[in-house]
């Protein structure tokens, strides 16, 4: 099946959240999404799929800045962490492209990082207390 569109085609997955591209040029992009019924979840908070989506989309737009016409993007992994629900109203995203050799231009000078180590999410475990 062939597929049509491309990075200027609508985009109806968005249009249906409401996901509303306040800024997105130079690397940088802002964006705003609304929460209200349609995006809660049987809990009455946004669902994390809707905020996932805002997330995914906001990153890609500050990337399309900074490409050219011909040029176009696909996420290939990406993770969130969710730190609290949101009942309602509206919550902004800002993304910022990190192109890291030229963040870190006297690492890469040198030749660049021999390793690079991440942050991974951690929760502290409090042991269970057992009564035998």
């Amino acid at each position: 099946m062939a597929r049509e569109g491309g990075r200027d085609a609508p985009n109806p997955f968005i249009d249906h959240l409401g996901l509303e591209i306040v800024e997105a040029t130079q690397g940088v992009c802002r964006a705003r999404l609304p929460v209200g019924g349609h995006l809660f979840n049987r809990y009455r908070v946004a669902h994390g799929g809707a905020l996932f989506t805002m997330v995914d989309g906001t990153m890609s737009e500050a990337l399309l800045s900074l490409l050219g016409a011909g040029d176009d993007c696909r996420t290939i992994e990406n993770k969130i962490n969710y730190v609290r629900p949101v009942g309602g109203g509206a919550v902004t995203c800002e993304a910022r492209v990190l192109h890291w050799p030229l963040a870190f231009v006297q690492v890469f000078e040198k030749g660049g990082f021999d390793c690079v180590l991440g942050n991974p999410p951690w929760e502290r475990i409090k042991p269970r207390q057992h009564s035998l």
